[in-house]
Protein backbone atom coordinates (compact mmCIF):
# COMPACT_ATOMS: atom_id res chain seq x y z
CA UNK A 1 0.00 0.00 0.00
CA UNK A 2 1.53 3.34 -0.92
CA UNK A 3 1.27 6.58 1.08
CA UNK A 4 -1.77 7.91 -0.83
CA UNK A 5 -3.70 4.70 -0.20
CA UNK A 6 -2.80 4.74 3.52
CA UNK A 7 -4.00 8.33 3.80
CA UNK A 8 -7.28 7.50 2.04
CA UNK A 9 -7.93 4.52 4.36
CA UNK A 10 -7.09 6.66 7.42
CA UNK A 11 -9.44 9.40 6.19
CA UNK A 12 -12.25 6.88 5.69
CA UNK A 13 -11.64 5.43 9.17
CA UNK A 14 -11.84 8.90 10.77
CA UNK A 15 -15.00 9.70 8.81
CA UNK A 16 -16.64 6.47 9.99
CA UNK A 17 -15.63 7.13 13.61
CA UNK A 18 -17.04 10.67 13.43
CA UNK A 19 -20.31 9.38 11.98
CA UNK A 20 -20.56 6.71 14.68
CA UNK A 21 -19.81 9.25 17.41
CA UNK A 22 -22.46 11.64 16.08
CA UNK A 23 -24.98 8.80 15.79
CA UNK A 24 -24.18 7.66 19.33
CA UNK A 25 -24.50 11.25 20.68
CA UNK A 26 -28.00 11.78 19.29
CA UNK A 27 -29.91 9.23 21.41
CA UNK A 28 -28.07 10.54 24.49
CA UNK A 29 -29.22 14.10 23.84
CA UNK A 30 -32.81 12.94 23.38
CA UNK A 31 -32.66 11.09 26.72
CA UNK A 32 -31.21 14.16 28.50
CA UNK A 33 -33.87 16.46 27.06
CA UNK A 34 -36.63 14.04 28.09
CA UNK A 35 -35.31 13.90 31.66
CA UNK A 36 -35.39 17.72 31.98
CA UNK A 37 -38.93 18.18 30.69
CA UNK A 38 -42.04 16.47 32.06
CA UNK A 39 -43.05 13.57 29.88
CA UNK A 40 -45.68 14.70 27.37
CA UNK A 41 -48.52 12.41 26.42
CA UNK A 42 -47.39 9.81 23.86
CA UNK A 43 -47.60 11.05 20.29
CA UNK A 44 -46.98 9.37 16.97
CA UNK A 45 -43.78 11.47 16.58
CA UNK A 46 -42.37 9.89 19.79
CA UNK A 47 -42.53 6.50 18.12
CA UNK A 48 -40.21 7.84 15.46
CA UNK A 49 -37.68 8.82 18.13
CA UNK A 50 -37.40 5.18 19.06
CA UNK A 51 -36.29 4.49 15.50
CA UNK A 52 -33.20 6.66 15.86
CA UNK A 53 -30.85 3.89 17.00
CA UNK A 54 -31.88 1.96 13.91
CA UNK A 55 -31.04 5.07 11.85
CA UNK A 56 -27.64 5.22 13.56
CA UNK A 57 -27.19 1.54 12.75
CA UNK A 58 -28.11 2.26 9.17
CA UNK A 59 -25.60 5.11 9.07
CA UNK A 60 -22.93 2.88 10.54
CA UNK A 61 -23.67 0.17 7.96
CA UNK A 62 -23.61 2.77 5.19
CA UNK A 63 -20.26 4.10 6.46
CA UNK A 64 -18.86 0.55 6.65
CA UNK A 65 -20.16 -0.17 3.15
CA UNK A 66 -18.57 3.06 1.93
CA UNK A 67 -15.30 2.10 3.57
CA UNK A 68 -15.42 -1.39 2.05
CA UNK A 69 -16.10 0.12 -1.36
CA UNK A 70 -13.23 2.56 -0.90
CA UNK A 71 -10.86 -0.23 0.10
CA UNK A 72 -12.03 -2.36 -2.84
CA UNK A 73 -11.56 0.61 -5.18
CA UNK A 74 -8.04 1.14 -3.85
CA UNK A 75 -7.28 -2.56 -4.16
CA UNK A 76 -8.42 -2.53 -7.79
CA UNK A 77 -6.45 0.66 -8.47
CA UNK A 78 -3.37 -0.91 -6.88
CA UNK A 79 -3.81 -4.11 -8.92
CA UNK A 80 -4.26 -2.04 -12.10
CA UNK A 81 -1.16 -0.05 -11.27
CA UNK A 82 0.84 -3.24 -10.63
CA UNK A 83 -0.49 -4.83 -13.83
CA UNK A 84 0.43 -1.73 -15.85
CA UNK A 85 3.90 -1.65 -14.27
CA UNK A 86 4.40 -5.37 -15.07
CA UNK A 87 3.22 -4.82 -18.66
CA UNK A 88 5.58 -1.85 -18.99
CA UNK A 89 8.48 -3.95 -17.67
CA UNK A 90 7.59 -6.72 -20.10
CA UNK A 91 7.47 -4.27 -23.02
CA UNK A 92 10.85 -2.85 -21.98
CA UNK A 93 12.37 -6.33 -21.68
CA UNK A 94 11.05 -7.29 -25.14
CA UNK A 95 12.41 -4.03 -26.59
CA UNK A 96 15.77 -4.64 -24.91
CA UNK A 97 15.91 -8.17 -26.33
CA UNK A 98 14.96 -6.88 -29.78
CA UNK A 99 17.72 -4.25 -29.65
CA UNK A 100 20.24 -6.79 -28.36
CA UNK A 101 19.27 -9.20 -31.13
CA UNK A 102 19.57 -6.44 -33.76
CA UNK A 103 22.97 -5.43 -32.36
CA UNK A 104 24.12 -9.05 -32.41
CA UNK A 105 22.95 -9.48 -36.02
CA UNK A 106 24.59 -6.19 -37.04
CA UNK A 107 27.88 -7.22 -35.41
CA UNK A 108 27.71 -10.65 -37.08
CA UNK A 109 27.12 -9.03 -40.51
CA UNK A 110 29.98 -6.56 -39.91
CA UNK A 111 32.26 -9.45 -38.88
CA UNK A 112 31.32 -11.38 -42.03
CA UNK A 113 31.99 -8.31 -44.16
CA UNK A 114 35.40 -7.77 -42.53
CA UNK A 115 36.29 -11.44 -43.09
CA UNK A 116 35.16 -11.30 -46.73
CA UNK A 117 37.21 -8.12 -47.34
CA UNK A 118 40.25 -9.71 -45.67
CA UNK A 119 39.85 -12.87 -47.79
CA UNK A 120 39.61 -10.80 -50.97
CA UNK A 121 42.70 -8.79 -49.97
CA UNK A 122 44.72 -11.95 -49.30
CA UNK A 123 43.54 -13.56 -52.55
CA UNK A 124 44.50 -10.42 -54.51
CA UNK A 125 47.95 -10.31 -52.85
CA UNK A 126 48.51 -13.99 -53.62
CA UNK A 127 47.49 -13.50 -57.26
CA UNK A 128 49.86 -10.53 -57.55
CA UNK A 129 52.73 -12.53 -56.01
CA UNK A 130 52.07 -15.47 -58.31
CA UNK A 131 51.83 -13.20 -61.34
CA UNK A 132 55.07 -11.42 -60.38
CA UNK A 133 56.87 -14.73 -59.77
CA UNK A 134 55.62 -16.10 -63.10
CA UNK A 135 56.71 -12.93 -64.89
CA UNK A 136 60.16 -13.10 -63.29
CA UNK A 137 60.49 -16.77 -64.17
CA UNK A 138 59.50 -16.14 -67.80
CA UNK A 139 61.86 -13.18 -67.99
CA UNK A 140 64.67 -15.29 -66.53
CA UNK A 141 63.87 -18.14 -68.95
CA UNK A 142 63.84 -15.72 -71.89
CA UNK A 143 67.15 -14.21 -70.81
CA UNK A 144 68.59 -17.70 -70.51
CA UNK A 145 67.36 -18.62 -74.00
CA UNK A 146 68.82 -15.44 -75.45
CA UNK A 147 72.14 -16.08 -73.73
CA UNK A 148 72.10 -19.67 -75.05
CA UNK A 149 71.35 -18.45 -78.58
CA UNK A 150 74.27 -15.97 -78.43
CA UNK A 151 76.61 -18.71 -77.24
CA UNK A 152 75.41 -21.05 -79.98
CA UNK A 153 75.89 -18.34 -82.61
CA UNK A 154 79.45 -17.66 -81.45
CA UNK A 155 80.28 -21.33 -81.78
CA UNK A 156 78.91 -21.38 -85.29
CA UNK A 157 80.93 -18.30 -86.17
Amino acid sequence: MDEAQRQAVEQQRRLMEDQQRRAADRPGRVVQEQQRAPAPPPRPSDERQGARPEGADQQRRAAEQQQRQGIEQQRRASEDQQRRAAEQQQRQAIEQQRRASEDQQRRAVEQQQRQAIEQQRRAAEQQQRQAAEQQQRRAAEQQQRQADQRRNQRRED
